[in-house]
């Protein structure tokens, strides 16, 4: 059982929710009634049911930067925090993300998210039936058969992928097909083997059967479209059919006739492309002839003379450079560090053994001091019990006065030596101190010298730098020079070569372009004229062999809606849903008896005419069916909380919780027979949450006044009225 749902940032909430097992939540719109019903299926589930299950989603519901929702039971305490990081990609832009975080106790070790779900899971189960009374009643038919079939976690025993199968073939593949109509037969075979392909072997009888229909229905309105067409095309074969003769007669003619102007077409488009590319040649060798003559006069002219000397430039860069023997300088100073080191080491120890020493002084100088103290008090105690000088709980009649003159002088002794001892350990310091100064002014000369080389280095480097910038100046103008040359002698190589060709004839090419241009125009009007009288004779040839396909068309259309309807609901989608259901009916109709309701429960899964619907209610006194849309809202409830207490017995998850919202939808008197129903069938039920604004009180006049108490049927419920916030128990009476 639930006893406590906690929330923080839960849309502004911040609270813990204590429950007794029966609970109803009370007070005026926006106090936080719904938000305690979404605590409860975020912290099982990891989001709000029918809201989305991603935790961006869920985090919609937060009022902070991090939303945590959590459930104490008698078993188990956990609780999911949700959190918002904000982050800047490299584009700059912000990148929102929302994780979610898992705490469980006791735990058993579990480190991972999917452990903690697992772990949640074996102890409070995921199955929780949460409803909107509002939005159930808005749902169609085939939306509340859909919820209902997810929260009944039933599963057909009798029927799977290959007794599907089976029972298809036995049905629709009979002996008497096969002897009649062999033809339909094999179509029939083969559809079936495709419908079978619907049905993933992963998937339960109730998805591999939807998959199946739907895939027949469409199969079904294309084989009638083709069966149309079909009967159409033979009426059309009757008119066109004289047509053939006359089309037949021209294209042999017309194909000879196009050979000969294709060949014709090759010829001149050769001879056209030859001299085109001779033409494009010429005019490229003349334009080279051009170009060649005015790079080699500007090869010729003299350039300019260089501005700097490398040279000398390289050589008074060089001398720049400095060196300094560094490393020897840090040895140096490497050296004096470990010399001082050692001293201080060394000055340490005595330091320590100083301090030992005056210790043990001042130790045996506080023995003599505490001895002295307590003779001189016994000598000024007369008549008192006497007592040992080395502790004053023993008991000792002796006297010591005369030994407290060796004392005293053993004292001054002690003294004298714990002055001596005191100025030589000031000694001790004052030369590590003195030690230290020559470490940290060691450290001084270490940095500095550090930064001198470091300096040095970046002028040498700077320099090395200049050095290389002229070097390749230098290099850049010898190998210019030495291109230059090369280049020179190349292009008057490719001039003189260019000028000694031979020169080319080339036919005029504007009269060979307008006899192609005169070809295609003749080709065009013949493929356009062979393509019409091809597209005919294809046609009249298609039209023939669709005399066959209307008969293809015609089994096919006949066999896709005999398997339409052994999959519908005048078949195995019959079979299926009655045995899921009829379980079903027999626990509601139970749970009903148990809340004082006799009216017979049923489910209607095919209309008067034949088609799939999903409704349910119950016999009316007289044995009329009445639809749960025809009921009163009142009736509506009381039938809800019987179906849903059956999902929750059937699915028999580890924690089972009904919570219904908006139930200021039922008016008093029926209000009063739901407190009074689920009380009978809170026995099933671990927790049972009811949340609307209503009034939980009743009005009697006693003694002439006006006094209102709570109604009798809220015995043993707990209430909370948000409005006041205040959360009590009503006590069960005896």
């Amino acid at each position: 059982m639930i006893t406590e749902i906690t929330m923080r940032n839960l849309k502004g909430q911040m609270s813990n929710q204590k429950l007794t097992g029966k609970d109803i939540l009370v007070g005026p719109n926006g106090k936080g009634k719904t938000t305690r019903l979404q605590a409860i299926g975020i912290a099982l589930l990891g989001y709000v049911p029918g809201k989305g299950k991603l935790p961006a989603e869920t985090f919609k519901l937060s009022s902070a930067d991090t939303m945590s929702v959590g459930l104490v039971t008698d078993t188990l305490t956990f609780t999911r925090t949700f959190t918002r990081t904000e982050k800047s990609g490299k584009d700059g832009a912000n990148n929102v993300s929302v994780s979610q975080g898992i705490d469980l106790s006791p735990s058993r070790g579990e480190k991972k998210a999917a452990d903690k779900e697992a772990r949640i899971a074996f102890e409070v189960g995921n199955f929780p039936v949460m409803m909107d009374f509002n939005e159930f009643l808005s749902l169609s038919d085939a939306k509340r058969r859909d919820f209902i079939y997810s929260l009944s976690s039933i599963e057909s025993d009798l029927w799977d992928r290959a007794s599907v199968e089976k029972h298809l073939r036995t049905k629709l593949l009979t002996m008497d097909l096969e002897v009649n109509n062999p033809d339909q037969y094999k179509i029939m075979n083969g559809l079936i083997t495709d419908a079978m392909k619907e049905y993933p072997a992963a998937d339960d009888i109730q998805a591999g059967l939807q998959s199946m229909i739907e895939w027949a229905k469409a199969k079904q309105t294309h084989w009638n479209d083709e069966k149309k067409n079909a009967v159409g095309a033979v009426k059309k074969l009757a008119d066109m059919k004289n047509q053939l003769a006359e089309t037949d007669r021209n294209i042999v003619q017309h194909k000879a006739e196009l050979e000969q102007l294709q060949q014709q077409l090759t010829g001149s488009e050769s001879q056209l492309a030859r001299d085109r590319e001779r033409k494009r040649a010429i005019d490229q060798r003349l334009v080279r002839t051009a170009d060649l003559s005015t790079m080699i006069e500007t090869l010729l002219k003299p350039g300019p003379k260089p501005e700097i000397n490398y040279d000398l430039k390289i050589v008074d860069l060089q001398g720049q450079i400095k060196e300094f023997d560094f490393k020897a300088a840090f040895a140096i100073l490497d050296q004096e560090l470990e010399t001082v080191n050692n001293q201080l080491r060394e000055a340490m120890d005595r330091d320590r053994l100083a301090y030992v020493s005056l210790a043990q002084i001042q130790a045996e100088k506080g023995v003599l001091e505490s001895t002295l103290k307590q003779i001189d008090e016994q000598s000024h105690n007369d008549g008192a019990a006497r007592v040992c000088v080395i502790h004053p709980k023993i008991g000792c009649d002796k006297d010591f006065s005369k030994a407290a003159t060796v004392f005293g002088q053993q004292l001054a002794i002690l003294g004298q030596k714990e002055a001596e001892q005191q100025a030589v350990l000031k000694e001790i310091r004052k030369e590590i101190e003195g030690l230290e100064v020559s470490k940290s002014n060691i450290d001084l000369k270490r940095t500095a010298t550090h930064k001198q080389q470091t300096t040095l280095n970046q002028v040498n480097d700077e320099t090395r730098k200049a050095i290389a910038v002229l070097e390749k100046k230098k290099a850049e103008e010898i190998n210019a020079a030495a291109r230059i040359s090369d280049q020179l002698k190349m292009y008057q190589g490719e001039l003189a070569r260019l000028k000694n060709l031979p020169p080319e004839v080339i036919a005029p090419l504007e009269i060979l372009e307008k006899q192609s241009e005169g070809l295609k125009a003749q080709i065009k009007d013949l493929k356009a004229k062979l393509e019409e009288q091809e597209k005919a004779k294809i046609m009249l040839s298609n039209l023939k062999s669709t005399m066959i396909d209307s008969k293809t068309a015609t089994y096919n259309a006949q066999c896709i809606k005999d398997l339409s309807e052994a999959l519908g609901p005048k078949g195995l989608q019959g079979e299926l849903v009655k045995g899921i259901l009829e379980p079903i009916r027999a626990d509601i109709q139970a749970n009903l008896g148990l809340m004082g309701i006799d009216n017979e429960f049923y489910f209607s899964t095919e209309s008067d005419t034949g088609k799939e619907v999903f409704q349910f209610g119950w016999k009316n006194d007289f044995g009329d069916e009445r639809n749960f849309d025809a009921l009163s809202t009142g009736q509506q409830l009381l039938l809800l909380i019987a179906m849903l207490v059956t999902f929750l017995e059937r699915s028999n998850p580890p924690l089972k919780v009904l919570a219904i919202d908006n139930i200021e939808n039922l008016d008093r008197t029926n209000f009063r027979k739901a407190l009074a129903g689920m009380d009978k069938l809170s026995d099933k039920i671990d927790n049972i949450i009811l949340a609307g604004v209503v009034d939980l009180y009743e009005t009697k006049w006693v003694s002439g006044e006006e006094v209102k108490t709570l109604l009798p049927e809220l015995e043993g419920w707990g209430i909370t009225d948000l409005g006041t916030l205040e959360s009590k128990e009503v006590e069960q009476s005896a």
